[in-house]
């Protein structure tokens, strides 16, 4: 992400990286949380990276985020 950003631009980077965060949070939906329940409640660790700080570092909660989602 680092060379594309610098190489390339910003924005192609951060596309980029939320295509990627979108593929991981989707391989553990169909992979680790398909046979939890609804109580079930996951740690989820998320490491900061200074590409993410130099693009907002808005991406180091997305997978907590997107798992919060309450559908009641």
């Amino acid at each position: 992400m680092g060379t594309l950003y610098k190489q390339v631009d910003p924005f192609t980077a951060c596309k980029w990286g939320a295509s990627l965060v979108a593929q991981n949070i989707a391989r553990h939906l169909q992979t680790h949380f398909a046979d939890k329940d609804r109580d079930y409640h996951p740690l989820i660790y998320c490491i900061g990276s200074p590409f993410l700080q130099g693009v907002g570092g808005d991406g180091e909660a997305t997978p907590a985020q997107t798992l919060e989602t309450n559908t009641d």
